[in-house]
This record gives structure tokens, sequence and C-alpha cells, in this order.
């Protein structure tokens, strides 16, 4: 068979990320500049514009859950880690390539992006039309690459490490941390390769492998595949798969017909 390609346009600095929207109707681009492109599907630029925490968002939002972080008992170790506030980076483990996800119905998606003036990732909401909604970042804590829009709508997960924990964090559309699970792991043990949840977002899926920050790029990791089920605003972990060297983990999706498979 003969394939016949068509170039539609140039992007000079290249694609970090790319993702269609659910109903095919649109295309968002991040660039590797942290440019954002939204395409109709017919490949015409509808808005282009850089992103940064510098951003103007749509609207802002008060949190009346916990109180401002300047105001939360931290402890000594806490207080230490203000101290370094900004001055997270990234993972040692990050790429730092874009990534994006869209809400099931395609109202609204994220980003993920590295910073460029603070060299650590934060997360930005956008609505369709590319409007800034909302900015995820995290105060002392250093978020990782992955993100998963829950397909109820209500919900983003994303992975994050604090001082002495790994999660899995959830954020509402406006940015505001809403739950979390902590996975069983040690800290800079494992890292996360992706969130997945099924469609009736019953089920999160956690895609793991272990590092060894001492070894070089090529070494070979255990992969870690987990369930997470809630009930009661707790959170269960109802299966774990361990998966050896030899049989490493490279891919995970959930069937888009059985909630369960």
């Amino acid at each position: 068979m003969d394939f016949k390609f068509e170039g539609v346009g140039t992007i000079p600095d290249g694609i970090s990320a790319a993702q269609w929207s659910p109903d095919q109707e649109l295309l968002v681009l991040l660039t590797v500049s942290n440019g954002l492109i939204l395409m109709t599907k017919d490949f015409d630029i509808l808005a282009e514009q850089p992103i940064s925490i510098q951003n103007k968002v749509e609207l802002e939002y008060v949190n009346v859950g916990w109180g401002s972080f300047e105001t939360q008992f931290k402890g000594s170790d806490g207080k230490k880690l203000q101290r370094e506030k900004g001055q997270e980076k990234c993972l040692e483990w990050d790429l730092r390539k874009g990534s994006i996800c869209w809400r099931s119905d395609g109202e609204y998606f994220v980003v993920s992006f590295v910073e460029s003036t603070a060299h650590s990732r934060k997360f930005q909401v956008f609505t369709r039309e590319s409007v800034l909604h909302s900015t995820i970042e995290s105060d002392v804590s250093v978020l990782d690459a992955p993100i998963a829009w829950k397909y109820s709508k209500s919900l983003i997960a994303a992975s994050i490490y604090r001082l002495n924990k790994h999660e899995i964090i959830f954020f509402e559309r406006n940015g505001l941390a809403h739950g979390s699970v902590q996975l069983p792991f040690p800290v800079s043990q494992m890292k996360v390769k992706g969130i997945y949840w099924n469609l009736d977002s019953s089920i999160l899926c956690v895609w793991s492998e272990r590092v060894d920050l001492s070894s070089d790029e090529t070494a070979e990791c255990q992969s870690v595949v987990q369930l997470w089920t809630t009930a009661n605003y707790h959170w269960y972990l109802k299966q774990s798969y361990s998966f050896e060297v030899a049989n490493k983990v490279n891919a995970v999706s959930w069937d888009q017909e059985d909630n369960y498979r």
C-alpha cells in the first residue's frame, strides 16, 4: 500500500506534545519552547500563544479548605522545605517533555510543561478556546510528568513527590488540590510512567518503574502496575502486578468497551 504525505506547516523549534480533542475537531500542539498552538481539524490556526505561570488566568480562586500554605503547620522538615521554595527542580528522570490531556467532553484541556524560568514542572488548564483557566503548581513538592483527567470530568490526577512520600494527587479544574493516594514505595525508588482512569472512572491504574539513579540511562527497571479504587473517601490498592526485568512493561491501556479490562 502506498502512502502519500502532505506538509501543512512548519514549527521551527519542534513539537513537544500533540493531542486531538475527543470530538476530533481541534488539535493542540505544545512546542519545545513552550508555545501553545490550537488548530482546527483542517490545520488552520485558531490561537497561538506562549505558556507561562506569569500569564493571567481567566478567574481567580480562593482556597477555603486548609487555609493558605503559609498558615499551615509544617514542622521542622516542612519549614526547611519552605525555605527552599522557589528552588524546586524537575525530577532527575524527568525528560522535560510536555504532555496534553483533554477532558472527556472536550471543553477543557490540561498541559504539563517545564517552566523555563523556574526549571520546574507546572500544569495549566485551558478552555476549548485556548483561554487560560487555571494554573496548577506545587508549593513545596515536585510534580511529575504524567497526568490523567477523570472521565467523569471532576478531577485531574497527577504524580507528586513530597519530602517523605510519593503520591498521586487529585486537582480540581480550578487548580486546587482535592485528595490524594500515597503510593507504597520509598521516595525516589519508583518513577510513575503513566496514570490511567478506566471508562467509568471507578479504577485508577498507576504504572511505575523502578529507578536506580546511580546507574546509566540504559539500565533496565522492574515494572509495577497497580489498580486503585476508592470508597468512603479512602483509596484501596486492589491489585498489584510486578514484572521483572525480562518482562518490562512498554505500554498500558484500558479497553474502550469493557470497563474492567
